[in-house]
């Protein structure tokens, strides 16, 4: 019972249910013991199956739950009540007048759900029935689903398979119980990840059955948790022996088995406890701007229908206490009667409830419906738009979070990441300096830019033209490099766009190195050495045919080790094999030698992080010596130089200082040449730091890499170039036009920093300059406290963000100070997009914050992930999704500037037709002795939300341009107009409202003048009715709505008219045919179109003379401010009206 009960809690907790709270970590703490091999005796630990599930729903929690969802929205609450008061004997309506419309708009509602849910559904029935290989026993395989799986069964992966569960690797169809692990579904990282299994447990799976027959341990580890890369535990074999298990050794679900025939492992984590599921957290709700602007409308209706729902029952309380009898009609004297003058509180509060009915279409409840319609169509249309599709990457705009697509057009602020965000993310080798020489000729983007702007990048850059090198050589040199120089002059295009050995990941060109010319250098042993160390320090593992170089790739942690990689192996130095233990290295020394297989020893491997910032290897060369090769920033390396013997530091250090300033990534490459003694003791307590278990082992090891890592000498350093995506800076520039501010985060140096920001236009002329420095005697005195009070690293992690913090305090505080209206953009912030490749560690849109809205600010968080190489699991958590940054501009200046105009004049003008419909229902109670009698058929206004004018401002969600795609990006500073909220702000909401004020009194008043009596109106010469009024005075209701598109819109299509017409055609059709029903049926609309107002001239002559008295005011209005005070896409309008005729003028002379 108490495991029963331990389970539950963990389930409750930690997985939701299984859905919702999953990911929470609440049981980390807790850990687990299992046995490998034997599941059975696992079952009484009462561990989560391996079935998942991301559906929103279960079978019997759908209805509710979704209904709770519709009924979040207090207008729903609103109009059932008012459907239920419908059942009442006073109701102004027909019950099903009222409840039909309901229901149809929460089978909508609930459709959508379902529809998502089951989607969702076939995705996990899909995941949940693959196949695997589960040990039965004896040695043999049986093949089972994914979720029958257990913890503590042996499955067997295959080559290209995914890992059902979070498995500990036990063995490897390779000798040395390697495989290699893609985790682009975790972590959206291409590159191959190592993993090793112990040596106690390789065997296991090999040829021998009764190894794997027999096999049995005990691992203690933690419990769930999310932690992609972290792992502890303890694997006790039969034998006693007791080893450390770590990351190394654990694979992860979603991830899959590459390069690699064949693996064992021991499921650990199932279901949702699995990493994976346990990041599987709902993405946090988001509304945008305008939804909330809409909640205050709604309350503000709610408001206005309490008072005249009050007024009108204030109103009959007197009438029917003053008239006494007098309403004979109204049977006064009649028991129980609603109009009793003895009993008129009564009265007023039946009149109250029957006015909160009658007035209820102040409420646009359609309005939710018609919303979510068109978002999801919007965006269907983003992703379709041809023009953001990259043929590249194959991938085009995707949108997760259709109910932002608005605030695409208000957005105020963008951070966004540099590497791959701005860049493509394709490194290349570039230059390099090696024992204090700088070699590589060619012109970075940077350069290129400086140039273009008359920018002075400052210091001697590595040379650029190759005549300037030959000062620098000897004269045999000279002659020997001479011709290679002219062959270059001769095609007038030398450098890196005219490079024989271009390849992905180098882009060097320097004849003084490449076809082996660097064994002819003066330093030519360092260059050796340098080009021995690219080849060895790294993670890579190589990919192809070992006897073809050409195509071998590199799978590495990031595109620059990649990069070094293939670099060493045009210099001659080709790495193509590793193995846990080995390095091979076929080395070329000379253009005229044979090629030599050399083999490395590998003994550890010290990886880098983004808080170590650099990466080393110890190895063995075939000569016996024992080194440490080590690459890494010159911000930690020079700190861990030997003083004694610093190698060539100041050298290197000014080529890297050049390097940055024209916009490479740089790194230091140095060694260090160990002592056996010394490494053997090292090695020692390496070795036991490894195997120690808990959260303090990382630490442990960290300390002990910076031990060894001390005492280097510098060899040289290299620069990669990572190229602006195209189209950056115009999209920039666009952006700056447009009012939009944007933070770009980038690791790099400060000055390359500051170029690639002119670069790419993020930095212009005449901007103000303000450089926030952490290497002044503050952030030095910072360092040096910390050392004397001995602070621990979360201690000294907070002093520096409050020290970084109180900086960037002081600098903006110091640019508000010299611009005021600065100050007051920053007040009243909008909408934020933080953008960027999520995957990548440094630079991460997700773990740099985006501003956090308070209890005074109204500020949008969205993300928007550039989904290209990398970042697919990005993508799936982001809000948008586009392949390459130039995309943002037109998905921002376009399709959001569209969105928001659409959303908001789509709201406006719902508002407009529901309050004509609520002021004429009130004014025809006025009329009505307040009697809730209204004057028109129940059907008529049930369905004019809904069917009579709903169609046409759909169209107009959907379709509406006020300018082309063309203009919007011509002019980008159109695009404020959504920053500062002008289409749908307090002004325009009472604009929309006086003219719906407008508009409904004369729909009422000029009906009513003409079928009051003064004139016959049916063929036999009578008067009207008050059902021949109603019916006619609501023609012109649905008609003036219809119509009034003509005058908010300019941009037309024959969807528009086809909207329009349909809907006023649908209007008669329903008036006829509803009124060919019977008459219990029909009611009091009984052939009326047909008998009495087809045949009236008076009638269609009404139609036309309330058209142009109701719309012809808005007509003078809208022309009068388009010539006097015209908007900015009004100007746009008229200048490409102006352009056209210019040149069709042009074209008529020529």
């Amino acid at each position: 019972m108490a495991s029963a009960m331990k389970w539950w809690k963990e389930r409750w907790r930690g997985a939701g249910g299984g859905r919702e709270g999953a990911g929470s970590g609440s049981n980390e703490a807790e850990s687990r013991v299992i046995h490998c091999n034997r599941p059975d005796l696992n079952s009484s630990f009462w561990y989560a199956s391996n079935r998942t599930s991301t559906t929103k729903y279960t079978w019997y929690s759908f209805l509710p739950m979704s209904l709770f969802e519709q009924y979040r929205r207090a207008a729903y609450w609103y109009f059932t009540a008012m459907a239920i008061l419908s059942l009442l004997s006073f109701g102004p309506y027909s019950p099903i007048s009222l409840w039909l419309p309901l229901l149809f708009v929460l089978a909508l509602g609930i459709l959508r759900d379902f529809a998502e849910d089951l989607r969702r559904s076939r995705g996990d029935k899909e995941v949940n029935s693959r196949p695997i290989l589960v040990h039965t026993g004896g040695g043999q395989f049986e093949e089972k689903q994914w979720k029958h799986l257990r913890v503590g069964d042996i499955v067997k992966v295959t080559d290209g398979n995914y890992f059902p569960s979070d498995l500990l690797l036990l063995s490897s169809s390779t000798t040395d119980g390697v495989c290699y692990v893609e985790t682009m579904n975790l972590d959206g990282e291409t590159n191959l990840k190592v993993r090793q299994a112990l040596e106690s447990t390789w065997d296991v799976g090999g040829k021998k059955e009764s190894v794997l027959e027999n096999f049995e341990a005990v691992l203690e580890y933690e419990g769930p948790n999310p932690s992609l890369y972290t792992f502890v535990g303890t694997l006790r074999l039969e034998d006693g022996q007791t080893f450390p298990v770590g990351p190394s050794q654990l694979l992860l679900r979603d991830s899959s088995l590459q390069n690699t025939g064949s693996i064992l492992g021991a499921v650990v984590y199932t279901g949702h406890d699995t990493k994976v599921m346990q990041n599987s957290l709902p993405p946090p709700s988001k509304r945008s701007r305008v939804d909330h602007t809409l909640d205050k409308i709604i309350w503000a209706m709610f408001a206005v229908l309490l008072l005249v729902s009050v007024l009108t029952a204030v109103l009959l309380a007197v009438r029917t206490k003053n008239a006494g009898t007098d309403p004979w009609y109204l049977q006064p004297t009649i028991r129980d009667s609603y109009y009793n003058p003895n009993k008129a509180a009564v009265a007023g509060i039946i009149s109250f409830l029957n006015s909160l009915i009658l007035y209820g279409y102040f409420i646009p409840i359609a309005l939710y419906v018609s919303l979510e319609i068109v978002r999801v169509i919007q965006a269907r249309f983003i992703a379709a738009d041809i023009h953001m599709y990259d043929p590249i990457t194959n991938k085009a705009a995707k949108v997760k979070s259709a109910g932002l697509n608005e605030e695409l057009g208000q957005v105020d602020t963008i951070f966004s990441d540099k590497t791959g965000t701005l860049t493509c993310n394709q490194m290349d080798f570039f230059r390099v300096s090696i024992a204090g020489v700088a070699y590589g000729i060619g012109t970075t983007e940077v350069e290129r830019a400086a140039k273009q702007l008359g920018l002075a990048l400052g210091g001697d850059p590595s040379p650029r033209d190759p005549k300037d090198n030959l000062l620098r050589l000897s004269s045999d040199r000279k002659a020997e490099l001479q011709g290679s120089i002219n062959m270059m002059d001769d095609n007038n295009n030398y450098g890196p766009d005219n490079n024989p050995y271009r390849e992905k990941g180098f882009n060097f060109y320097d004849p003084r190195l490449l076809g082996g010319n660097w064994i002819h250098e003066p330093s030519s042993q360092n260059i050796q050495f340098f080009m021995q160390i690219l080849a060895l320090c790294h993670t890579a593992i190589p990919d192809g045919i070992p006897e073809d170089p050409a195509s071998m790739r590199y799978r590495a942690e990031s595109p620059d080790e990649a990069a070094l990689v293939v670099a060493a192996k045009q210099f001659g130095f080709y790495f193509y094999k590793r193995t846990p233990t080995m390095l091979h290295v076929r080395e070329t020394v000379s253009p005229n030698s044979n090629p030599v297989d050399q083999v490395y020893q590998l003994l550890n491997v010290l990886e880098f992080s983004s808080a170590r910032k650099r990466m080393s290897v110890i190895v063995r060369f075939p000569d016996g010596r024992l080194l440490l090769l080590s690459k890494g920033a010159d911000s930690v390396m020079l700190q861990r130089v030997d003083k004694n013997k610093s190698g060539f530091v100041k050298e290197t250090n000014k080529h890297l200082k050049d390097f940055g300033e024209v916009g490479l990534r740089t790194l230091v490459v140095a060694y260090r040449q160990l002592d056996e003694e010394e490494y053997r003791k090292w090695q020692a307590k390496y070795a036991e730091a490894r195997a120690t278990v808990g959260r303090e082992r990382d630490l442990h090891i960290e300390e002990l890499a910076d031990e060894i890592e001390q005492g280097l000498t510098v060899v040289g350093g290299t620069g990669v170039e990572d190229k602006l995506q195209d189209g950056v800076p115009e999209a920039i520039d666009r952006f700056a036009r447009a009012g939009i501010k944007i933070w770009v985060l980038t690791g790099d140096k400060v000055e390359t920093a500051i170029n690639i920001g002119y670069a790419c236009s993020l930095l212009r002329h005449g901007m103000d300059n303000l450089l926030v420095s952490l290497e002044g005697p503050e952030a030095h005195a910072l360092e040096e406290r910390a050392t004397r009070d001995n602070l621990s690293r979360d201690e000294i992690a907070e002093e520096q963000k409050a020290f970084v913090g109180r900086k960037l305090s002081e600098a903006l505080d110091l640019v508000l100070t010299h611009h005021e209206n600065l100050r007051e953009s920053m007040s009243s912030a909008k909408a934020t997009v933080g953008i960027g490749d999520l995957s990548d560690q440094i630079g991460d849109a997700a773990d740099y914050p985006l501003r956090k809205p308070d209890q005074h600010s109204h500020a949008i968080e969205y993300a928007l992930v550039i989904d290209g190489v990398e970042g697919a699991q990005a993508a799936m958590a982001a809000d948008y999704a586009i392949s390459q940054f130039r995309f943002l501009e037109r998905l921002l200046l376009v399709h959001g500037r569209w969105c928001y105009r659409r959303i908001s004049l789509m709201i406006l003008y719902f508002f407009y037709k529901v309050c004509m419909l609520g002021f004429i229902a009130f004014l025809c109670n006025c009329f009505a002795f307040f009697s809730g009698n209204p004057f028109y058929n129940d059907w008529y206004a049930s369905c004019y939300n809904t069917v009579f004018t709903a169609l046409p401002v759909c169209v107009i969600g959907v379709l509406d341009q006020d300018v082309s795609a063309a203009e919007a990006l011509r002019y980008p500073e159109l695009y404020r107009s959504g920053q500062r909220g002008e289409m749908f702000n307090k002004r325009s909401i009472f604009g929309w409202l006086l003219n719906s004020l407008y508009s409904s009194a004369i729909i009422f008043f000029f009906p009513l003048a003409v079928y009051s009596g003064l004139s016959a109106i049916r063929p036999g010469g009578q008067v009207s009715s008050i059902q021949d009024y109603g019916a006619g005075m609501f023609t012109v209701l649905v008609l003036v709505p219809n119509l009034q598109l003509y005058m908010a819109v300019q941009y037309f299509t024959w969807i528009h008219h086809l909207a329009i017409c349909a809907s006023i055609a649908i209007w008669y059709l329903f008036i006829i045919v509803y009124g060919a029903l019977p008459p219990l049926w029909a009611t009091n609309a009984y052939k009326e179109f047909v008998e009495v107002l087809a045949p009236s001239a008076s009638y269609w002559l009404l139609q036309a003379v309330v058209i142009v008295i109701t719309l012809l005011p808005e007509y003078l209005f809208r022309s009068l401010k388009w010539a006097l005070y015209p908007s900015d896409y009004q100007i746009v309008l008229e200048c490409t009206k102006l352009e056209r005729k210019q040149t069709s003028k042009q074209q008529h002379r020529v």
